[in-house]
């Protein structure tokens, strides 16, 4: 069966337990314009959960240009 068509939000979830991103500092180059923040995450629907300046942002388009690992704590 196509797991994508039955079950969508099961597929970004197995993608989420393999975000290289978690945990970093991600800059992206979006249609509008260039955006940089700490990755939290994979939404359901599949947009880049980015904390910017404190606010979440969804981040569903765009070009990653950098990321770096923050430092553990």
């Amino acid at each position: 069966p196509n797991l994508l068509r039955h079950d969508p939000v099961a597929v970004v979830r197995e993608a989420a337990r393999h975000n290289c991103l978690q945990d970093c500092l991600v800059t992206i180059e979006t249609p509008a314009g260039t955006v940089a923040g700490h990755c939290d995450g994979i939404a359901d629907d599949g947009a880049l959960l980015l904390n910017i300046e404190g606010v979440m942002q969804q981040v569903r388009a765009g070009t990653i240009t950098d990321y770096k690992a923050l430092p553990s704590s």
